[in-house]
């Protein structure tokens, strides 16, 4: 073959082909990037939702008295001075834990979520699916909270809404990434995202637990 007709005729289809290739990845990468900005901002939302629930089940485990007696005669001015000596005026979240609304959110944004890992998508479903109304159930009930088997299905909630919470804040903290980290940087440049740990950690509590009760 000859080298003229290589340079003048192979080299321009080759550039061309190469260009089309960075400009395709370079478009992958925005679009990871929307989506990922996107995803970070729904899971944000469900997290404000959420933060209720999760204050409202450390409260029950903290002070089980004061929480039982709310949830019989509600926010009387007698438990407001006993909450103000405990400093519990917290559990006023429980109104907003008992309305349901981070489920409800859920629902409308279920489908956004359905492109993740299948056992990241399903921690989350089974938990607002499932896991939230048992412990509305539980809340509503008006149960002994000072029981030490209703305490063990306050803690395992609130091992299921913690695990759940900082799965939310890792998708929250990947919304941060800049269009450079998307790039196949080398491990000392990659994005290091801040709630990977307590996420894997959170996750692994939550599974040997579940693998616990099943034996």
């Amino acid at each position: 073959m000859d080298l003229t007709f290589f340079i003048n005729v192979i080299t321009p289809i080759l550039q061309l082909l190469f260009g089309g290739l960075v400009v395709y990845y370079l478009n992958r990468i925005d679009q990871k990037q929307k989506d990922t900005i996107k995803l970070g901002n729904y899971a944000k939302q469900l997290y404000y939702e959420l933060t209720p629930v999760t204050i409202t089940l450390k409260n029950l485990l903290l002070n089980p008295e004061l929480s039982q007696e709310y949830m019989q005669n509600g926010l009387t001015p007698d438990l407001i001075q006993k909450c103000e000596e405990h400093q519990r005026l917290s559990l006023t979240y429980i109104d907003t834990a008992l309305k349901n609304e981070d489920s409800q959110l859920w629902k409308k944004l279920d489908k956004h979520f359905i492109s993740l890992p299948i056992s990241e998508y399903e921690l989350l479903f089974r938990y607002f699916t499932v896991s939230r109304f048992s412990i509305n159930a539980l809340l509503t009930n008006n149960l002994n909270l000072a029981n030490n088997q209703v305490q063990a299905i306050l803690k395992q909630g609130l091992m299921y809404t913690d695990c759940v919470t900082a799965y939310l804040n890792y998708l929250t903290e990947e919304s941060n990434k800049k269009y450079c980290q998307y790039l196949p940087l080398p491990k000392p440049f990659k994005f290091k995202n801040k709630y990977k740990d307590v996420y894997d950690k959170s996750y692994t509590e939550l599974t040997n637990q579940n693998t616990k009760k099943a034996t």
